[in-house]
């Protein structure tokens, strides 16, 4: 469970408690200032507290995560930043003892926040949440500078991204889940880049930064533009903007990428080069360009160079007339690259399962 709060004295009181109980040394407390751990606490500061503990019983039960401090020591800033289960109950105190989900006029008197949800778990500090789910209309149009729709979903904590593809600029739309309300002005804008026919963005909880599949116009690298979101009334570029991977002849050289663990990876059509992003070192990965087997130029600039992953821990991929699988772990190909029937446009690779979820193989359309 994670929240914001502003530190009003030097000291620090926090605790965290659950049900059932289980021991103290379990629990985890992390405290981050601006994305980073914290080695200094001043008074004024803004910290995110994120709090968290295993369940240990078996089957169906009532679990409660729960925060409490000293109205002394820190004060909640911002209700809308803290994110819990899906499904579970948020509640408040302002006395340590009575609870209420409605939000205190003040929220100088809280001094707890607590979530409770059913789960079900196996006992190996594993659970899945019973959550309802209703349809949520959020924005029934878009007003991007070349078509305005947008392409991936991206899905962050209590939020909800979307960014606008081919693209003179990075627009960025976001809603809350749980209301489907737009989070501040509802679509960011952030110029000096532009976006391919297929951006898409990805989340990184760590540093509350969305990552956005772009070419930066001033140097024509392809890579990815960082944004940060850690300030919910605030959300702005990083320090370090932009991580390039490749030169691009046009924003429509980046198609559809994919994700293992903390690393993206995408076909440059330029090159017909594999780049890859590590969101997690927030840079290049050293195996990033590997050239993959092509039968030259695309035909045109629709649905070439696609990759995906089967959650096998490799990278599936097409170029013009050819397929094939490369593995990251060896930097090389898991075989020869087969051949298409012809150097068509392809569409997104679809994983072929058998019963029990093992990966057969791949189907090209």
């Amino acid at each position: 469970m994670k929240k914001l709060f502003k530190v009003l004295a030097g000291a620090l009181a926090l605790t965290i408690a659950t049900l059932p109980a289980i021991a103290s040394a379990d629990t985890t407390v992390d405290v981050t200032k601006s994305g980073a751990p914290v080695t200094t606490i001043a008074s004024g500061d803004t910290i995110r507290v994120s709090s968290g503990a295993p369940i240990a019983s078996a089957g169906s039960i009532s679990q409660i995560l729960a925060a409490v401090w000293s109205k002394e020591s820190l004060q909640l800033t911002d209700p809308s930043s803290i994110v819990l289960p899906e499904g579970w109950t948020l509640e408040y105190t302002t006395d340590s003892e009575n609870w209420s989900s409605t939000v205190p006029a003040d929220l100088t008197t809280v001094t707890g926040i607590r979530a409770v949800g059913d789960v079900t778990t196996d006992g190996n500090n594993g659970f899945q949440t019973k959550a309802s789910s209703q349809l949520v209309v959020t924005q029934d149009n878009f007003q991007g500078s070349s078509g305005g729709d947008g392409f991936g979903v991206t899905f962050a904590g209590n939020r909800v991204f979307n960014v606008f593809h081919h693209d003179s600029q990075i627009r960025i739309d976001c809603h809350f889940k749980a209301t489907g309300l737009a989070c501040g002005d509802g679509v960011d804008v952030f110029d000096g880049y532009t976006t391919g026919r297929y951006s898409e963005a990805f989340w990184d909880a760590a540093r509350s930064v969305l990552w956005v599949q772009a070419r930066q116009d001033s140097s024509g690298q392809s890579g990815f533009a960082c944004v940060y979101y850690g300030d919910t009334v605030n959300p702005r570029l990083c320090a370090d903007p932009f991580v390039a991977l490749d030169s691009t002849s046009s924003a429509f050289d980046l198609e559809t990428p994919a994700k293992i663990g903390s690393k993206i990876y995408q076909v440059n059509k330029t090159n017909w080069k594999l780049t890859c992003f590590d969101m997690k070192a927030k840079a290049k990965c050293a195996n990033s360009g590997f050239d993959l087997p092509n039968n030259g130029a695309p035909a045109n600039d629709y649905y070439e160079g696609r990759v995906a992953t089967a959650g096998d821990g490799k990278v599936y991929w097409t170029t013009t007339g050819k397929m094939g699988c490369y593995n990251p772990t060896t930097n090389a190909l898991c075989g020869p690259a087969l051949n298409l029937t012809s150097n068509d446009p392809q569409f997104p690779m679809i994983p072929i399962r058998n019963a029990s979820g093992t990966l057969l193989g791949m189907c090209v359309f």
